[in-house]
């Protein structure tokens, strides 16, 4: 009877503290409160043209004169110098530019933030306060299958030897 009794709360209790047990497996770290990861794609792409032009006229006169009376002047439009030469230029200059560009640019950015916030102590007695004994929880779920008779060291309980005396409990059909 107790075989068969153990057996079905056993059925009854395991599926939830078998998740228990999965759970107590997690590692985590109790100082990592804060874990952000950004992550980014720009993709640019554009076209541009570009001209310009451009006019420039330039006028330019010049004399040169030579003289071997240094005493004598050149005055209006006399010219009494010994040799004088007057030249003259126009220069006209037209361009034009133009100018065509493609661009394409990709970037990716990647930002991950970890840390913690808040007092570092408190936080490790948060994760310690945190620990379950699953062991202890199945223990205590099969206790309405055990008369909850002590053994205090009398006679009349030194004799029995069912495997369950170590912890001080019985089964219901002594």
């Amino acid at each position: 009877m107790f075989q068969y009794a153990m057996r079905r709360k056993m059925n009854e209790i395991m599926p939830l503290f078998n998740q228990h047990y999965e759970a107590s497996l997690i590692s985590i770290d109790p100082l990592k409160t804060i874990d952000i990861r950004n992550t980014g794609t720009n993709v640019e792409t554009g076209t541009g043209t570009s001209t310009s032009t451009t006019e420039s006229t330039t006028d330019a006169n010049g004399r040169v004169v030579a003289s071997n009376t240094p005493q004598v002047r050149l005055a209006g439009n006399g010219d009494y110098a010994t040799s004088a030469q007057d030249s003259g230029s126009k220069t006209t200059a037209d361009g034009t530019a133009s100018e065509s560009n493609d661009r394409n640019n990709n970037s990716t950015t990647d930002n991950n933030t970890a840390g913690y916030t808040g007092n570092p102590a408190e936080l490790i007695l948060m994760l310690r306060q945190s620990f379950v004994n699953v062991d202890m929880m199945v223990i205590d779920s099969l206790e309405e299958l055990f008369m909850m008779i002590w053994d205090n060291g009398q006679e009349y309980t030194k004799g029995m030897n069912y495997g369950l005396q170590s912890w001080g409990l019985y089964p219901f059909y002594l």
